[in-house]
């Protein structure tokens, strides 16, 4: 329930923040296969992929930066590609943690694909699927 009213939220923010751009706000909901090490659900995607740029958000990166982070835009095929890194993620030690994430996205059908990389570790990443849907002002 608290995903729920935070991604709802926080859509409706960022189409009010955003409405003057060109860009769309997309709102995907991600689901993570047993024992993933992550499901950062909803992911809020402000994206003009005509510029070339877009704004990534989700429950942990409001944890640790409060604020939506630049993400790197890109096109393989039919497919957008968005590129970000999230840093300072507490980790064992009193170590920060960085993971790298890559997302595929099918604009046509709203389907995404996630994976995270952790830097400095021996995971392999993890990859969670999801679908996403455009967000209306107000809605």
């Amino acid at each position: 329930m608290r995903h729920l009213f935070f991604g709802s939220f926080l859509a409706a923010s960022l189409v009010a923040t955003f409405a003057h751009a060109d860009g769309q706000v997309l709102r995907c909901d991600l689901k993570a296969p047993p024992g993933a090490s992550f499901s950062a659900t909803p992911l809020i995607i402000v994206l003009d992929s005509d510029a070339g740029v877009a704004i990534v958000y989700d429950p942990l990166i409001a944890s640790i930066y409060e604020e939506p982070l630049p993400a790197k835009v890109g096109r393989k095929g039919d497919r957008i590609t968005l590129n970000w890194t999230v840093a300072n993620l507490p980790a064992q030690a009193s170590r920060k943690a960085k993971v790298e994430y890559i997302a595929s996205l099918t604009p046509e059908t709203g389907r995404i694909s996630v994976r995270g990389w952790p830097h400095g570790y021996d995971n392999t990443p993890t990859v969670v699927y999801g679908q996403c849907r455009a967000e209306k002002p107000g809605g």
